[in-house]
């Protein structure tokens, strides 16, 4: 199956090698299939010229190779199928370690952005809070100044 994504490809490729281990149970009843190399050698000592006596020597060696192995080559694609599950989860893995890490790039940017703009907003406030108590205090100037020559009066009056 032809998926994009890591994760499904490497379910994938698990079922895949989940698979093989039915066939290789079944390899039993393949054949192998060989060469075999037989070497025979003799040797033969005779008696004389009498023909009585003698000696047989007789050796043989036997080479046998397997040319196919049915239970070998199922070890085998599982071994393939198994390496290219463990690249997926790993390029899987990769993938995910830099999106984590671009998600906690991102969430510092967005930290810092709110961090300023509550700096500006307290700076703000002060600003406005020192601009009022200005405003107070001369207001309280100007009325203690305008009150003392008048004596009072309707200006002065506290109510």
């Amino acid at each position: 199956a032809n998926t994009t994504s890591p994760s499904l490809k490497a379910q994938d490729l698990a079922a895949k090698v989940g698979s093989l281990a039915g066939v290789s149970s079944r390899a039993a009843l393949f054949p192998v299939v060989g060469v075999a190399l037989n070497l025979k050698h003799v040797n033969i000592k005779g008696g004389g010229n009498s023909g009585a006596g003698g000696t047989a020597a007789l050796s043989t060696v036997s080479l046998t190779q397997p040319v196919f192995n049915y239970a070998s080559y199922q070890n085998w694609r599982s071994g393939v199928w198994s390496s290219k599950s463990s690249m997926t989860t790993f390029n899987y893995q990769n993938q995910q370690f830099m999106v984590n890490v671009a998600n906690a790039y991102f969430d510092i940017l967005q930290a810092q952005e709110s961090l300023d703009y509550r700096l500006a907003a307290k700076k703000s406030y002060y600003f406005t809070l020192s601009q009022t108590k200005e405003k107070m205090k001369v207001a309280v100037d100007t009325r203690t100044t305008l009150c003392a020559p008048f004596g009072g009066g309707v200006l002065c009056s506290s109510g």
